[in-house]
């Protein structure tokens, strides 16, 4: 993402495709985090350090929930 922080991704990705799931993972603890995260339009967070099956089972209940 040269140029751009993941939050005006997030913005971008958003604009584009109001439907698309999309998953932050973030190694920042702040407060409010997952609040904002939802307000921004992310469908999930996934706090780092994670374990792969947790990426894995997040993006597979995204997926799922989500229409063809």
């Amino acid at each position: 993402m040269p140029g751009m922080g993941g939050w005006e991704c997030l913005k971008q990705l958003r604009a584009a495709d109001s439907k698309l799931p999309i998953v932050i993972t973030t190694g920042y603890a702040g407060e409010n985090l997952p609040e904002r995260a939802t307000k921004e339009g992310a469908s999930g967070l996934i706090c780092k350090p994670y374990e792969v099956d947790v990426l894995l089972r997040t993006v597979r209940e995204l997926l799922d929930k989500s229409p063809a």
